[in-house]
């Protein structure tokens, strides 16, 4: 046997404080009453365990005044501290209590507070002091399990390519697998527990795990369904799973509330599902504070960092671009005290891509196009099909699977700005091409945006953005020049644009225009030259042209435009329609028709 039960709390607190891993069996306070740990402990094989040492932390906090004496033992920390203030120059924080004592008001702030100073903290706790004495004895033991298992109510494939080392139960396997039998018969030395549930409980599709211990007394009227008289499981009992029945080293629970604040949870103490599991033979634990929105990102961390030494910290980084508050803590000692490291952000979809599903779901719901206009029509179809995968974590938690993601979209709005370019070529006046006024009278200008520019017919010119008043109306970027107008009217995010042509027709009705694009992003562009509608009939009509940007650079491109003759002589426009990544921008250069 690994331990020396005692029951007399004095005793064991003397035997505690000289006690070493070198001796034989380590000091374990049980009250008689606890029969369960009292079974629990004397199972305990030595054949699946070894000994260690525990690691030592920079500071400790005691939370309860009853279990004061484990300051007396060295091996915990290197100094004990009473507040926060005490707190300088550390890494590492160890707090000991009794979950009566895990309250807000006592822990919040000091969470909070290690959290914004870096610094790492792991919780020893328990019930009682039986419980908390066990769980201290448990953190002197290594398991020599090496079986590790993910069990979470999302669908896993993405992973199965990547851990061939883990067992991966997703929502598939979760709805054909006994997962109780899988859970119960095997050694485990990390499980990791995705689902839904609350403090008494966390869902795997059928199967629930529980932690309600009938061997603690009743503590209080607030209960789950089974802890009424007369009432059931909420669920199919057959399949409700006691996690102290599983044996496993490492434990992380992913899912809302399961360890509240003592003084924020709905149930008594009997119920809850973390307690439970320092009362087995789990010695680490991530469990949750409060609500928490741990997913495949987290998911993926966990993967690659299950050696729980500083795994909560990584987790709450990842989770800090979704969650405003400290929602994970480690319970249990590290076996070792890592070098300071935190997780890369989250990856989320790349500027381009939020830009072009932007624009999609503004064609989608402006009401710019009418409902049988196929670019609102188009539009809506990509989106449907698309924002499925965009929920966080979806398409990948590396930076290369946006990336992959953007390239996908890229090539699926190529063929949608090639028809936006096909209607402007079919029909000058199709609705697309109010998209500047229509945009423009429902926006307010941003005047801290204005700023002087030169316009390409080389007169000075303004520029500005404008601020849409509605979620349905584009962002522009708007250029007025003394000469040419409105000279760019342009959605955020396309190319740099220069247009400029002849000022007269020096030779002929022949008209000669330069074009220079320099795009912000990859993705082909689309454009054509056009003339005013009244007098189409007096010009060749263009074709559209498409340039491939695979690699950001400016292009030049020299054209011109041959007018009839019997077109009345005076001043006109070229419009210059630019489309890019379902994005519009529309520039015009004004010249001159004369004798010659």
């Amino acid at each position: 046997m690994m331990f020396e039960i005692i029951n007399d709390e004095k005793l064991y607190f003397e035997k505690f404080k000289d006690f070493s891993i070198d001796q034989e069996k380590i000091p374990l306070f049980i009250d008689p009453k606890r029969e369960d740990l009292l079974k629990i402990s004397r199972n305990l094989s030595m054949n699946d365990y070894m000994f260690k040492q525990i690691v030592k932390c920079d500071l400790g906090m005691i939370l309860s005044r009853e279990v004061m004496s484990y300051t007396m033992n060295a091996d915990f920390c290197r100094k004990w501290i009473d507040t926060l203030e005490e707190m300088k120059q550390a890494s590492t924080l160890l707090i000991i209590g009794l979950y009566k004592d895990f309250t807000q008001k006592k822990v919040l702030e000091i969470l909070e507070h290690c959290r914004a100073q870096g610094i790492a903290v792991y919780l020893l706790l328990g019930r009682d002091l039986s419980s908390l004495s066990w769980m201290v004895s448990k953190q002197f033991l290594r398991s020599n399990a090496k079986k590790c298992g993910v069990f979470s109510y999302k669908k896993l494939p993405q992973f199965k390519q990547r851990t061939v080392a883990w067992n991966l139960f997703g929502s598939q396997e979760l709805s054909v697998e006994n997962i109780k039998e899988i859970l119960e018969r095997n050694k485990w030395n990390v499980l990791v527990f995705h689902g839904h549930g609350k403090e008494d409980h966390l869902n795997l599709n059928d199967f629930t795990l529980h932690g309600f211990n009938r061997c603690i007394k009743w503590d209080g009227k607030f209960a789950p369904s089974w802890g009424h008289p007369g009432q059931k499981f909420f669920k199919d009992e057959k399949k409700a799973i006691m996690l102290s029945s599983i044996k496993a080293e490492k434990v992380f629970l992913l899912s809302c509330s399961n360890f509240p604040f003592s003084d924020a949870r709905l149930y008594g103490a009997r119920y809850n599902l973390v307690l439970n599991a320092i009362d087995g033979v789990v010695r680490n634990i991530v469990a949750s504070l409060a609500v928490q929105s741990a997913d495949l990102p987290e998911l993926s961390l966990i993967l690659q960092e299950s050696d729980m030494n500083n795994i909560s910290d990584q987790l709450q980084e990842s989770l800090s671009d979704i969650q405003p508050f400290v929602s994970l803590v480690t319970i249990g000692l590290p076996d070792e005290i890592p070098a300071k490291k935190m997780s890369s952000p989250v990856a989320r979809e790349t500027v381009l891509t939020k830009l072009i599903l932007s624009r999609l779901s503004i064609f989608s719901s402006s009401t710019m196009l009418d409902s049988t206009h196929p670019i609102k029509k188009w539009a809506r179809k990509i989106l449907t099909e698309t924002m499925q995968y965009t929920r966080r974590g979806t398409i990948g938690t590396e930076s290369e699977d946006t990336e992959k993601f953007e390239k996908e979209l890229r090539n699926r709005v190529n063929p949608f700005s090639k028809e936006m370019g096909m209607l402007f070529q079919k029909n000058s006046s199709d609705q697309l091409a109010d998209f500047d006024s229509f945009n423009i009278y429902r926006s307010v200008m941003n005047k801290s945006s204005i700023s002087d520019v030169t316009c390409d017919c080389g007169r000075i010119a303004k520029n500005c953005d404008y601020l849409p008043e509605t979620s349905n109306v584009f962002k522009l970027n708007a250029t007025y020049c003394y000469l040419c107008g409105d000279k760019l009217v342009s959605m955020i995010g396309m190319p740099q644009i220069k247009f400029s042509c002849d000022e007269y027709n020096e030779k002929g009705l022949q008209i000669n225009y330069k074009i220079e694009i320099t795009p912000q992003y990859k993705g082909d562009v689309f454009i054509l030259v056009q003339v005013p509608s009244y007098i189409e009939k007096y010009v060749e009509k263009t074709q559209l042209k498409k340039i491939r940007f695979n690699t950001l650079r400016t292009v030049v491109i020299d054209g011109k435009i041959k007018i009839d003759k019997d077109i009345p002589l005076q001043s006109y426009y070229l419009k210059l329609i630019v489309i890019q990544n379902a994005g519009l921008a529309i520039s015009r250069c004004f010249f001159n028709l004369v004798e010659n």
